[in-house]
């Protein structure tokens, strides 16, 4: 059997996405507040294809929670708000 994990970033009230979310605007209005505390770490930077960053403890629990991950997970908003390869 396998080993399901869950990882997600969540404001304390609830939130993963701002309001007004659509495909031009896939997590909503002001919805990078609730994830910007990723952006400057090096693990995360380096899965993006960017230099730089933060090499502190939550880059390393961020690194950890990439590793072994074999498939993602998407609700149907953003499955529909994306602009990937299923068009």
């Amino acid at each position: 059997m396998g080993i399901v994990t869950v990882d997600v970033s969540m404001s304390l009230d609830g939130f993963i996405a701002g309001p007004n979310d659509s495909q031009e605007n896939p997590i909503g209005d002001n919805g990078e507040r609730i994830h910007e505390w990723v952006f400057d770490l090096a693990s995360w930077r380096e899965r993006q294809g960017l230099d730089g960053g933060a090499s502190n403890r939550d880059s390393k629990i961020v690194a950890e929670s990439f590793e072994n991950v074999e498939a993602a997970v998407m609700g149907r908003r953003m499955f529909d708000n994306d602009d990937g390869p299923w068009g």
